[in-house]
């Protein structure tokens, strides 16, 4: 079967740069080499350090796109003259090109729902694999969703959420589970780490790990720390920048370094391939998610692959993973710092619950492996 993959169009892949949906895709793509249950294309934006890395692939071709440089200098410019202009018109014409001179039987577009307009007239299989909370109640789609055959969900609640729409029929939305996309499997052990971070075997390790913006509600959990610092010793190991490969400090970063204390260690961007060594030193994951509804965010998967217990808000689709015997839920409301700062301490001091949580959370990982995850997806498109 021949399968077209469209990418984002942000990240390229291979996933040299990062980014959560382009890892569930190479993982895709990794494990087929394994099995070759299908003839793979995957259209990317271009990169040079992703193209030296395509030669291993026998089962998948990548066609690269190059951005059209002229037309993103002026982009805002031609938005302003026609409002109507698609940001990603250049990919979307390109997809268009693409597809008059190559057969497929199936395409999968990657949450990019934009994208829709490159596939008219497509007469095989459209799936659109979703990531994130953007087709919901208050979603404006465009007319060209109708191309769309069946979606593919992260989690139950982004299947929920397509759902609410009254859009799409509820046998052409499927759920299809994320997995851990670590490179190496849990759990690894780096003491090391802890020694370079200044970080002593007796502190508990709090980590969070994703961009540093509002929505993730950062500032609240740099503020419960600070109560919580008071009462054991702890560090708190904050990995992410404000996006994707940028250190960059905005306003927001600044503030919340300005209210840290020196109990509290900021990493800055770090390299996904990277990031296990943080959880390898880590006791408790935070996801403290205030202000948007997580889809299925690979954090909490990590962590229990990592047999480490999860203190998340009640955001989204996180507990379609996490569960009360591995994970402790916070309620978004008015007392969110306090009862955040109360579980905090609560789990820290308490070693015989964390240490059954461990456990716990190691059993649940067994269900997002990426060959769990490959027999899922081939499940799904082979599904009449």
């Amino acid at each position: 079967m021949k399968i077209l993959i469209v990418t984002p169009m942000a990240l390229p892949l291979p996933a040299v740069k990062g980014g959560g949906a382009e890892w569930l895709i190479q993982r895709i793509v990794d494990e087929n080499e394994k099995e070759h249950r299908f003839d793979f294309t995957v259209m990317s934006v271009y990169d040079k350090e992703a193209e030296s890395h395509i030669q291993k692939y026998k089962h998948t071709k990548f066609f690269f796109l190059k951005k059209c440089k002229l037309f993103y200098k002026y982009y805002g410019y031609l938005k302003k003259i026609f409002s109507n202009v698609n940001y990603y018109a250049p990919y979307i014409k390109a997809l268009r090109r693409y597809l008059r001179k190559n057969h497929f039987d199936k395409i999968i577009l990657e949450n990019n729902i934009h994208l829709t307009k490159g596939v008219k007239g497509f007469n095989g299989e459209i799936v659109f694999h979703l990531h994130n909370d953007t087709i919901n109640k208050q979603t404006i789609l465009p007319k060209e969703y109708k191309n769309i055959d069946r979606v593919f969900c992260v989690s139950d609640f982004i299947k929920s959420q397509v759902l609410s729409t009254g859009k799409f029929k509820d046998e052409r939305v499927c759920v299809l589970p994320n997995c851990n996309c670590m490179p190496d499997a849990f759990p690894c052990v780096n003491h090391i780490s802890r020694e370079l971070l200044g970080i002593s075997e007796e502190e508990t390790v709090f980590l969070y790990v994703g961009r540093i913006i509002k929505e993730k509600g950062v500032r609240e959990l740099v503020e419960a720390f600070n109560f919580v610092e008071k009462k054991i010793p702890s560090k708190l190991v904050i990995v992410g920048g404000i996006n994707y490969s940028n250190n960059k400090e905005d306003e927001y970063v600044m503030h919340l370094k300005q209210i840290s204390s020196s109990n509290i260690i900021y990493t800055g961007y770090v390299d996904y391939m990277s990031v296990k060594q943080y959880y390898s030193i880590a006791n408790i994951v935070v996801i403290p998610t205030l202000y948007f509804e997580d889809a299925a965010p690979l954090v909490a998967i990590e962590a229990m692959c990592a047999g480490i217990p999860v203190i998340a808000s009640d955001s989204g689709g996180i507990w379609d993973f996490v569960n009360e015997r591995c994970g402790i839920k916070i309620k978004r409301n008015e007392n969110f710092i306090k009862e955040l700062a109360d579980k905090m301490f609560y789990l820290a001091s308490s070693r015989e619950t964390m240490q059954d949580m461990k456990q716990s959370a190691l059993q649940s990982s067994k269900e997002y492996t990426k060959e769990k995850y490959f027999s899922n997806f081939v499940e799904l498109i082979n599904r009449k």
